[in-house]
């Protein structure tokens, strides 16, 4: 899933990605992605979210 989120950054909105990995909402993959320690992604998702 981390290799997903990684690839699928930059080309939809975050929440759609969410939705596409099988998450309700964005808040939902974030919060799988922090406990896998990946809060680089998380910042990617966010920041991304932010642009748009």
């Amino acid at each position: 899933m981390v290799g997903e989120v990684d690839h699928l950054i930059g080309t939809d909105e975050p929440d759609n990605i969410a939705r596409r990995l099988g998450y309700g909402h964005l808040d939902s993959l974030t919060s799988v992605l922090t406990r896998q320690h990946r809060h680089d992604l998380v910042e990617r998702l966010t920041r991304t979210e932010q642009l748009a």
